[in-house]
This record gives structure tokens, C-alpha cells and sequence, in this order.
């Protein structure tokens, strides 16, 4: 009796290495597929079918069914993994600071995500009116910018008329925004610096600054 104690003592005991060495390969597995999406759209691959991603990251077509059983959650996922780098990388915005000091925090740390985004932010934007998921996902990050800009910018927002702020709101919104980036970068060509400035100016002169 006193051999079978010990025997379910010791499962007891390595059961939890068990499970999380599982929750190891799971998560290096979940890791690997979003690399590898990512990879293969920052190669110009828009919509990498599963048995690219698969070879790319190095595991089964069903392992990357089943972290993804959806495409658009594995696209979710890739997007949100490179917000966080960007973010990361990119210093918080200093909350009493000048006008001009904010709005360099701004650009500075939007540029960087934008850029970083940029594939996977187009293979958002085809998906978008198609599904409901990559919908709803896109307009909380709207919404979350929105907010962002009215914070970062209260003082020269609370200085207006309810009816100017509004259309000063709409405005700074539209203008700090991955459409209108993509619009100078991709359709207009501008370069980094050249895109940067047009927003400057143009968020300057919302506030006449």
C-alpha cells in the first residue's frame, strides 16, 4: 500500500511540470504560426494559404488549424503582436507638455506603428467589410485612437467652442489616422519624413498653431 501512496504522489507532484511543458510547445506552436503569417505578408503574400504558414513556421497544417481554426483571428493576432512592439518601442506621451512637444510624442509613436503594420493593416482593411470579427476589432482600435487624441490634446480641444471642438475632434481623428497615412504613403508616395509633415502641418492648423 505504502509503494502505491508514493507511485500517486509522485503523479501528483509532475503533473504540473506535465502541463506546463504542454503550454510550452503550445505557446512556442501559437508563436511560430503568427511569425510566420507575418512573414509572409511583409513579403508581399497577402493571404498566405494555411500550408504556406504551415511550412514557414514549421508544424502541421492542423496545428495551425488548431490555433487558428478562423484566418481572421490568426490576422487579429499578427496585427496586435506588432501594435505591442511598436508601442514597446515608442516612449508614452508626455501628458503636460507643450502643444508641439505632444504632438511629436504623437506622430512619433503612430508613424512607428504604422509603419511596422503596414501589411497586415492592408490585409485588415480587405477583410473589413467581409467580416464581422475584423470589423469589430477595427473599430475599437478607432475608437481607443480617438480617445487617445482627445486626451493628448484637451487643452487646445477645451479652448473651443462645443461646436468647433466637434468638428476639431472629426478632424484630428481623420487626419491622425492609418487611412490617411496609407493614402500619402502608398498613393502619394511621400516618404517617411515628407508623410510626417503633412500631418504636422495639417494637425496645426486645426488649432491655428
Amino acid at each position: 500500500m505504502a509503494g502505491v501512496t508514493d507511485i500517486a504522489s509522485l503523479t501528483e507532484f509532475r503533473a504540473p511540470d506535465s502541463f506546463d511543458g504542454r503550454t510550452a510547445r503550445s505557446d512556442r506552436t501559437h508563436n511560430a504560426v503568427v511569425g510566420a503569417f507575418l512573414h509572409l505578408l511583409d513579403e508581399g503574400n497577402p493571404r498566405p494559404t494555411t500550408d504556406q504558414i504551415a511550412r514557414r513556421a514549421a508544424v502541421s497544417p492542423r496545428s495551425v488549424y488548431q490555433h487558428f481554426p478562423e484566418r481572421d483571428a490568426l490576422l487579429i493576432a499578427a496585427c496586435e503582436r506588432q501594435c505591442r512592439q511598436a508601442l514597446d518601442a515608442t516612449p508614452p506621451i508626455p501628458a503636460a507638455s507643450s502643444f508641439d512637444d505632444r504632438l511629436t510624442a504623437v506622430l512619433k509613436q503612430r508613424v512607428r506603428t504604422w509603419e511596422l503594420v503596414r501589411a497586415s493593416r492592408r490585409a485588415m482593411s480587405a477583410r473589413e467589410p467581409v467580416s464581422t470579427e475584423i470589423a469589430a476589432w477595427a473599430a475599437r482600435i478607432r475608437q481607443r485612437e480617438r480617445a487617445e487624441l482627445i486626451s493628448v490634446f484637451a487643452p487646445e480641444l477645451d479652448g473651443l467652442r462645443r461646436a468647433d471642438r466637434a468638428n476639431a475632434v472629426a478632424a484630428l481623428t481623420a487626419t491622425i489616422a492609418w487611412p490617411t497615412w496609407e493614402s500619402l504613403r502608398a498613393h502619394q508616395r511621400l516618404s517617411t519624413e515628407e508623410a510626417r509633415k503633412v500631418l504636422r502641418h495639417t494637425v496645426a492648423s486645426l488649432f491655428l498653431r
